[in-house]
């Protein structure tokens, strides 16, 4: 049994590691702390992925649970007496603790420090620490009495310590008001022991089916307007979202579980004087002095979308989940939502993060796309993930029809269409291209739901063609001022009259054709069909649809990001067929789009030939004549009529 003695051996921690990654000279120690009731063995299941994501997970069982010292009745008097002091100390104690063990594990595992990259930015080894649920009420104190700690503690935490992650608090661990004491289902702790932890256990691992538009709009509501939207009663159906207990058997229940716990210490935390709570958090979270470059990840990543809604008295629809691209985001798609319903189609427009609404990147997930392929793939792999997500739970929430397949397989109504627009293919590839990530559920429900990948007119670096360089304005070379943000929003929405020859013949023109029949400048002169998007957009049409603060700290290192990165990207999504094999992919080029668009085009000729001799997906290609990039402004009832006939 592996045991940590802290404190001058006055204290052990029982924990589990899941060791060294094979091979591995940069990898990161994820410390797990445990909630109430669950202790580490809960995180057993993580632990075969562990080496997979170059990560070494070690759990410890806090004092009380199994294998670890426990309180004494005198420290348990502490927190149920009242007194603010007293639970003030035994809080610091905790804190202490978790400290004292991070420091013997260090010390003696030999874990590998923070390893900067030449940006400065963290890039391997080091510690993150993780606390779920309550387990973030000491992972909150460490911090908060940071300042306590041996000097040579600090130190040693200055090299290791990276990151801390809060991982789905409790409201009163933060200090919070929180939701009504009546939703806390078993915390009053009346009734049969037996009885009460059994309805705690049911509610805390259930599934609740919040209101969507209050998720939405978490960060403006109020008080009143929370407690409207947040579901009381855990779900019952389907199976796989009925209570997590229900799904474990009785075997494992015994090996992650401490009922006794619920009594003797969770009832008395949670009846804290949230005083106390609220000053351990603001210490921690408020107060940088000691370690002051240390990064906190609230984990909870939020989605801006709106939604056409499902048309009117209409048979199967299809639903159409469109991804915007750099600086314009989803609001450029709104002409296109008023007429969805003439083409039996629900749009649903979303905002990437960075984007008005949903949640901004941190500085550290930014740096990465600076940090070379590791951290640019990092970054391309979460936005997939985190699209995936919103596409499953939309599909959840909002119960719109599966898609129907005729009897030679193809999809004939219902399920959902992902388009990308522009860089908007960034995250809609990544969604495939990691979908063997994604729960076995997940894989379920979209192999049941997603019928078509749309990539409208992709600049060619996305598709990891190696020589897009040749065909990118000079203007993108320059420092990314707000002045060549407003250039590139003029550039990418005018109009090219490429060569008709090479239009014609796109196929199989070679580079030197290509080239010399792409046209570099936009039309002079245009005709007012054909003068710039941009120019024909109001000052509040532009406020409303466009972010140029997105330019530098996302939108030109994405551009800049390895093209090995994005050619695999590309490759694993319409090479690899393994998850939704039926499903359709279209690829839409707008012929009066920039000249990287067209080289997209011509690129993605050679992709679609790769794809068929390895058995990859089925890729058709198609011409939106007289289109530029942004048809769906400029014409968005004929883009739309264009994509419903494509569907």
């Amino acid at each position: 049994m592996p045991i940590a003695s802290v404190n001058d051996d006055r204290f052990q921690f029982y924990y589990e590691d899941s060791g060294v990654p094979p091979g591995s000279d940069d990898y990161t120690t994820l410390v797990l702390v445990h909630g109430a009731v669950y202790h580490g063995a809960i995180f057993r299941p993580m632990f075969y992925f562990a080496a997979g994501h170059n990560l070494r997970l070690v759990t410890l069982n806090f004092r009380d649970n199994p294998g670890s010292t426990p309180y004494s009745a005198t420290e348990l008097n502490a927190l149920k007496d009242g007194d603010i002091e007293a639970q003030k100390g035994q809080i610091r104690e905790q804190g202490l603790e978790l400290a004292a063990f991070i420091t013997w594990f260090i010390q003696t595992e030999g874990n590998l420090p923070v390893e900067p990259s030449e940006r400065g930015g963290p890039l391997s080894g080091g510690i993150a620490v993780l606390g779920w649920s309550m387990g973030n009420l000491p992972v909150l104190s460490m911090l908060a009495h940071a300042d306590e700690l041996p000097i040579e503690t600090q130190r040693l935490f200055e090299q290791y310590l990276r990151v801390l992650l809060l991982f789905d608090p409790p409201y009163f661990v933060l200090g919070g008001p929180g939701p009504r004491r009546s939703r806390l289902v078993g915390l009053s702790g009346k009734g049969p022991p037996d009885e009460v932890v059994k309805t705690f256990t049911l509610w805390v691992n259930g599934y609740y089916e919040h209101s969507p538009a209050m998720l939405l709009s978490l960060a403006e509501i109020d008080e009143v307007q929370l407690d409207a939207g947040v579901s009381e009663q855990w779900l019952q159906d389907p199976p796989h979202q009925t209570p997590t207990i229900c799904r474990m058997t009785a075997a494992q229940q015994t090996e992650c579980t401490k009922p006794s716990i619920f009594s003797r210490l969770l009832i008395p935390l949670s009846d804290m004087d949230s005083a106390v709570c609220d000053e351990n958090a603001r210490r921690a979270l408020m107060d940088k002095t000691i370690w002051p470059h240390l990064r906190l990840e609230f984990i909870c990543i939020q989605l801006q979308y709106e939604d056409s809604g499902a048309p009117i008295g209409s048979a199967p629809y299809v639903t159409l989940v469109l991804v915007h691209g750099a600086i314009f985001h989803g609001a450029i798609f709104r002409a296109m939502l008023v007429k969805a319903s003439v083409y039996n189609l629900r749009i649903v427009t979303v905002n990437l993060r960075n984007y008005p609404g949903s949640t901004p990147y941190s500085d550290n997930e930014l740096n990465a796309l600076g940090e070379g392929p590791r951290g640019q793939k990092s970054i391309f792999r979460s936005q997939g993930l985190e699209l995936a997500s919103f596409i499953e739970s939309f599909i959840r929430a909002e119960n719109i029809p599966p898609v129907v397949f005729s009897g030679e397989g193809k999809s004939v109504s219902g399920g959902l269409a992902m388009l990308g627009w522009s860089m908007g293919n960034i995250p809609t590839l990544s969604t495939l291209a990691h979908a063997d990530e994604l729960s076995a559920e997940t894989q379920a429900v979209f192999n049941q739901y997603l019928r078509t990948l749309i990539l409208f007119d992709p600049p060619d670096f996305v598709l990891g063609a190696p020589d897009s360089y040749t065909f990118s304005p000079a203007f993108l070379a320059q420092e990314p001022t707000d002045e060549v943000a407003a250039e590139f929003m003029l550039w990418v929405s005018s109009y090219y009259s490429h060569s008709p020859s090479l239009l014609s013949s796109l196929a199989e023109a070679d580079t030197a054709q290509l080239v010399a029949g792409t046209a570099t400048e936009s039309i002079k002169d245009p005709p007012p069909h054909h003068a710039p998007s941009l120019t024909r957009m109001s000052t509040l049409e532009v406020t409303e649809c466009a972010d140029r603060k997105v330019f530098a700290p996302l939108v030109m290192p994405l551009g800049a990001s390895d093209r090995e990165v994005y050619d695999e990207n590309i490759r694993r999504a319409l090479f690899d067929k393994t998850i939704c094999p039926h499903l359709n992919v279209e690829f839409i080029w707008c012929d009066m789009s920039p000249e990287m668009f067209t080289h997209s085009m011509w690129y993605m000729y050679k992709l679609q030939a790769e794809a068929r001799l390895m058995n990859g997906r089925t890729i058709n290609l198609r011409r939106l004549k007289g289109a530029n990039h942004f048809a769906h402004w400029d014409q968005p009832e004929a883009t739309l009529r264009f994509l419903a006939d494509l569907l």
